[in-house]
């Protein structure tokens, strides 16, 4: 006596059925991968860029004296910083390297990972603004570029309070995110700020996220330092 086998196999419109419910979830669900991919990337780059410049001043510091001893020309400082990093100078203005072009007088780099750094030296600082990707997202405060800052005035007081909003003055020989102050931890009202992107960079890089561009309102120092 034969047994029958009854085969059951899908139609092609449950096929289909199901490859669209794929295609829909995978378009829901990959741009969201993906930005959260890019901003740990932002993060991790930050970060590495600020021990780079750090450790990158304090050897030509010792190899070249104070900055003050640095010479006159900016290119001149820019190069004994640029020596102890790796990667390459790009040309000045160029938009392969920063995203937004760069400002005369202004070295622009580009270091291994493909971070790139505007570096600028003002009368009483040195001022870096850093694209973790380069060019690739374009210019975007916050989002796409952010900034170290450091003060090279012999008589710095360091870190000061945050009620000094822009006019925060930053420590000598050291490059810290653009908008630390000293008491940042106790005085929310200054230490972010939702209307002004000077404090995004500290944010980020202490806070290791770029909430502030989702729910900005939930945020605080003391407490709530995600949108989770």
């Amino acid at each position: 006596m034969k047994t029958e086998i009854k085969q059951i196999a899908f139609t092609l419109v449950e096929i289909l059925l199901v490859l669209a419910i794929i295609g829909i979830t995978a378009t829901l669900t990959i741009p969201n991968l993906k930005h959260n991919y890019d901003e740990e990337v932002t993060i991790a780059r930050l970060r590495k860029a600020q021990v780079d410049l750090n450790r990158a001043y304090a050897s030509a510091v010792a190899k070249y004296g104070e900055y003050e001893l640095w010479g006159v020309s900016d290119s001149k400082k820019a190069a004994r910083l640029t020596e102890f990093l790796k990667g390459r100078e790009c040309s000045t203005g160029s938009t392969h390297c920063w995203p937004d072009g760069a400002a005369n007088g202004h070295t622009v780099f580009e270091l291994e990972d493909g971070t790139v750094l505007d570096i600028f030296f003002g009368s009483a600082s040195i001022e870096i603004a850093v694209a973790p990707f380069g060019s690739k997202n374009g210019y975007d405060e916050g989002k796409t570029v952010f900034a170290f800052n450091m003060s090279t005035k012999s008589d710095s007081k360091g870190l000061t309070n945050c009620t000094e909003g822009s006019n925060l003055e930053y420590p000598r020989d050291t490059f810290i995110p653009q908008g630390y102050c000293q008491d940042v931890k106790q005085d929310n009202s200054y230490a972010l700020s939702v209307t002004s992107k000077y404090f995004y960079s500290n944010w980020a890089v202490f806070n290791g996220n770029l909430d502030y561009n989702k729910c900005p309102e939930k945020l605080n120092w003391i407490g709530n330092t995600t949108c989770q």
